[in-house]
């Protein structure tokens, strides 16, 4: 008998989704990576082939995330053990 986890965790590695459910992870995650202050004026939107698309309250944190962008990719990909989000694309 297998855990649930366990049976999880085989069915995603053998899924022709698999990628896909990886990206969504991103957007799970986003408010826990980024902080509260930051999520309070951020939605991510969508990942699409590893670009991320956040939507953002106003043009000055838009600004000061643009200014993020890089630490924000490595923080995400850090917290999600894999190289998954390439690009930020704030709107």
């Amino acid at each position: 008998m297998q855990k649930i986890d366990q049976i999880l965790k085989s069915f995603i590695q053998k899924s022709p989704y698999k990628n896909r459910l990886e990206e969504t992870h991103a957007l799970v995650v986003w408010p826990t990576v980024v902080g509260e202050t930051i999520s309070r004026q951020s939605k991510p939107i969508r990942i699409t082939d590893g670009i991320l698309f956040v939507k953002v309250e106003h043009a000055v944190w838009k600004q000061e995330l643009y200014m993020q962008k890089t630490t924000i990719i490595k923080k995400l990909n850090r917290y999600l053990q894999k190289n998954i989000v390439k690009d930020i694309r704030f709107k």
